[in-house]
């Protein structure tokens, strides 16, 4: 239960949490390590095997279940209750991978150094040129962190595909940017920013548009990788899980109260408008009575003045 409400219960943690909370991560999940895939959804874990390679689990490619991904435009959502770094991901295209061998590297770029706790989507580019469809390959991502001892340690997490071409996948895939400040930028006095952005999504049957390119920039809130795991009812299945939604639901929720803080700064502005109006109109009011009555006093005077005249 705690993993299919995780990704809701962090959003709403990540706004409220005071500036000086020493944990890690607002809402952590004892199924998972400190990263893992959320999508495509990664081997079963276990905590005396996410430091041994290749894949940090007991699960093999034979045994897991395979997630249809397509060749072209496709992304790969992480999710972490921890800061990791040096994060490297990497595809076999091999049917049951066995060693770091296997592997050969697809994403090392600064934009994944380093981490915050929460979600990071990125873009799988164009898979085309060594896949085809039907094929399967395994994604693997390896990175360090000080999860679980006073030192960094590497651990390993991989996820199973079966590539689809991208006309035949209809699938939207959730995968956006959401994290909170890790233990490094706390330290430096960074606070969270309740906002989550979407990164990708699927091309509606009639649309010509490209899919949007990953954006591996961090805003605030957090998820693990369980609480959105898809349910996988067989081999290829893409059904989502109770998690998935709540973290798309998590994403619709921040841009409603977008929405909502935009609404309230139109309306105050309005409201400051009018009440300048009305000042100004109160000053001209004011500055006409004055004339007004200035101009009477003077010509009451000189009525005086003259009928006092010899």
């Amino acid at each position: 239960m705690l993993k299919n409400l995780l990704v809701l219960a962090l959003a709403t943690v990540v706004v409220s949490r005071p500036a000086d909370d020493d944990e890690t991560s607002s809402v952590t999940d004892d199924e998972m390590g400190p990263a893992a895939f959320m999508w495509p959804p990664d081997r079963v874990w276990s905590g005396d095997m996410d430091n041994r390679a290749p894949c940090g689990s007991k699960s093999s490619a034979s045994n897991s279940n395979r997630t249809e991904f397509p060749l072209t435009g496709g992304a790969l959502s992480l999710v972490a209750q921890d800061d990791y770094y040096n994060a490297k991901i990497s595809i076999s295209y091999s049917e049951d991978p066995t060693s770091n061998d296997d592997f050969t590297t697809l994403i090392e770029e600064q934009s994944i150094a380093d981490l915050n706790p929460g979600h990071t989507c990125v873009d799988t580019g164009d898979l085309s040129g060594s896949a085809s469809s039907g094929g399967k390959a395994t994604f693997q991502i390896i990175y360090k962190a000080d999860w679980d001892a006073p030192h960094n340690q590497t651990f390993y997490a991989c996820a199973d595909v079966t590539f689809v071409t991208e006309s035949a996948f209809d699938f939207t895939i959730p995968c956006f940017n959401a994290t909170e400040p890790g233990q490094d930028d706390k330290a430096a006095g960074a606070t969270a920013d309740a906002s989550a952005t979407a990164t990708w999504k699927a091309d509606d049957d009639d649309d010509d548009s490209d899919s949007a390119s990953s954006t591996k920039g961090s805003s605030s809130s957090t998820s693990t990788h369980g609480s959105t795991k898809l349910e996988d009812t067989g081999s290829g299945s893409k059904k989502l899980g109770g998690g998935a939604i709540a973290g798309i639901v998590v994403g619709s929720v921040a841009g409603v109260g977008l929405i909502l803080v935009g609404a309230f700064l139109l309306w105050r502005r309005r409201q400051q408008k009018q009440r300048t109006e009305r000042i100004a109109r109160m000053e001209n009011s004011a500055r006409d009575h004055e004339f007004a009555t200035n101009k009477n006093s003077t010509s009451s005077h000189n009525s005086v003045q003259l009928r006092d005249m010899p």
